[in-house]
């Protein structure tokens, strides 16, 4: 296996090129709102593609590791239970989440993200894995922030790109935080005022914008702006949330903070202008809320149009308990889902996959497919396949029979396909979906040529 290890290096690379030329136009938003009936708290998740949410349902007395790759990663049982939303198929990469204290993280892209240098003195938690683990050892704001002092966020590399991500916090008492890392310095803001987060700039030049508006002190000329960036999200969240009426039921809290996070959607195509250079806006995937009082997470998916809703005390989260999924996306999902999850079992790439029924399942990102015994399956368009049982959406090695005529393997995972790395030709293709058939397969060349295999 020596041999595809490197060439995953290798593939890494080059997904790089092809995948994360939209790092750098993230528009995502959180608003926490302390209101007379809840502590609540959304987020809008915002994508140039879809990052495949799924809801995942961890047990306290789960046993963790950090995953830094250095000789102190760190290692914990969970002391209290949570559900996470993870992205890109992976349980260990968590967007945000709750915990059963009423403690809640969400991470946002922060192109100015910069790490200080690993201190092998202190145990390390791989950065993806860094908000499950505050959820997991944290029952407050203060709790989490004296984590931040004791286990460092090691950086991650997501498929090639540096995960760049400042984190936000809230709680059950109306706490707040923002941790960031500028410089190779951790920052933190740190107070139930800090209730607004998006983008880049760094946070205290976003406070700082906001003087510039009438909305916020004596002296401020400019109205409200009406672009999509993250300056003018942060001014308008900021805004919107500080006149937000006092509801008079958990109901219409949780409707108006919905109305609150609805202008700062993105709308697939939009962008904006910096000089004459138009920079595209990753559009909203899915907005997340959390209400911190009642123990609820909200959710809504725009494309499959899922709105649905989880009440915590309908799960099990005692130590020993079944770790569970949802998979967002499953078409229909709507009012309470706990009895929908699903149990963790098998562990491998279509795991949370939806169930198309008569044994057929459909990833967003790789199709239709029916697995079949011993590593193999049948996909709607490349016909049959081989792989490892336990490969995960983030590295994937196919083996396939029909290869030019006498088989070979290929690699590709949930962010670089329909992209794929053939092993016999040492080269990337894409896959024509749709126009091909397992008897007629379409491949381009990074060239754009045609190719059959």
């Amino acid at each position: 296996m020596s041999n595809r290890i490197k060439l995953s290096v290798i593939g890494l690379i080059a997904v790089s090129a092809i995948a994360f030329s939209f790092m750098k136009a993230m528009a995502c938003t959180r608003i926490f709102w302390s209101n007379s009936v809840a502590k609540m708290v959304a987020r809008n998740m915002d994508w140039s593609f879809d990052d495949t949410p799924v809801m995942y349902v961890f047990p306290k007395g789960m046993t963790k590791s950090g995953a830094s790759g250095d000789s102190n990663s760190a290692t914990w049982v969970s002391d209290y239970g949570s559900v996470v939303v993870s992205s890109f198929g992976d349980q260990y990469i968590a967007a945000d989440g709750v915990n059963t204290a009423g403690l809640s993280m969400h991470g946002l892209w922060l192109v100015a993200t910069q790490f200080p240098s690993r201190n092998l003195s202190e145990p390390g938690v791989l950065e993806g894995r860094y908000g499950e683990f505050l959820l997991d050892k944290a029952a407050t704001v203060t709790d989490a922030l004296a984590l931040f002092n004791n286990y460092q966020v090691v950086p991650q590399s997501l498929y090639g790109e540096a995960l760049a991500i400042h984190v936000a916090l809230e709680d059950s008492t109306g706490d707040s935080a923002v941790v960031e890392f500028v410089g190779g310095q951790m920052k933190v803001y740190h107070g139930a005022a800090y209730d607004v987060l998006t983008n880049d700039p760094t946070f205290d030049l976003q406070l700082e914008n906001l003087l510039n508006y009438q909305y916020f002190q004596k002296g401020g000329t400019l109205s409200l702006p009406g672009d999509v960036d993250p300056e003018s999200r942060f001014v308008r969240a900021t805004a919107f949330l500080s006149t937000l009426p006092s509801p008079s039921s958990v109901a219409q809290a949780v409707s108006s903070l919905l109305g609150a996070m609805r202008p700062e959607t993105t709308t697939p195509g939009s962008g904006w202008f910096i000089s004459s250079t138009f920079y595209q806006a990753s559009p909203t995937q899915w907005t997340s809320l959390y209400d911190l009082t009642n123990k609820v997470a909200y959710f809504q998916h725009m494309y499959p149009s899922n709105s649905f809703y989880v009440n915590m005390s309908n799960l099990n989260f005692a130590a020993g308990a079944q770790e569970m999924y949802l998979n967002a996306e499953q078409p229909g999902l709507s009012g309470e889902v706990s009895s929908l999850f699903t149990p963790v079992t098998q562990g491998n790439f279509y795991e949370t996959a939806i169930d198309l029924g008569n044994g057929s399942k459909w990833l967003s990102w790789f199709g239709t497919l029916v697995p079949n015994s011993g590593g193999w399956l049948y996909h709607q368009q490349l016909g049959w396949l081989w792989t490892d049982a336990t490969a995960q959406n983030s590295n994937i090695w196919f083996y396939d029979p029909q290869w030019n005529g006498r088989g070979g393997y290929w690699w590709t995972n949930s962010l670089s396909f329909p992209w794929l790395y053939s092993t016999v030709e040492s080269k990337w293709l894409k896959f024509d979906a749709a126009d091909s058939t397992p008897q007629s397969r379409k491949f381009y060349n990074t060239s754009g040529q045609l190719e059959t295999h």
